[in-house]
């Protein structure tokens, strides 16, 4: 498996506009050829550190920016690299410039998968 993640800094002020449009540009991406399914995640901290003062309050809304990563799980590295090839620019174009920009991009590729069944 093949993880494209997209992580991302969103303006306060815009948070429910920006996550409606996010959800989707999420399902319009698995459409796409290769991808398989998606998850949005909330991290803390501009870098996704946790604070011990955030851990110890983790229902208190955070001030300033929002933090989320979306990780596109894909069926293969090939499916990934079409997508780059073919369709990145257009959708990268239809994202919002309003109150959110893109922090960072990675690909992650799956080695191995353990669980607590393995014992």
């Amino acid at each position: 498996m093949t993880i494209y993640e997209v992580n991302l800094a969103v303006a306060p002020d815009q948070v429910n506009e920006y996550s409606a449009w996010l959800e989707e540009h999420i399902r319009d991406m698995l459409e796409m050829e290769g991808f398989e399914s998606a998850a949005l995640y909330a991290r803390s901290g501009p870098d996704g550190e946790t604070s011990s003062k955030q851990a110890n309050a983790p229902d208190r809304v955070p001030e300033g920016r929002r933090h989320w990563t979306v990780h596109y799980h894909l069926d293969s590295r090939d499916a990934l690299e079409r997508y780059l090839d073919e369709d990145a620019d257009e959708m990268r174009a239809a994202g919002r410039d309003d109150g959110a920009e893109v922090t960072g991009r990675r690909v992650l590729e799956s080695r191995k998968v353990f669980s607590h069944q393995e014992r």
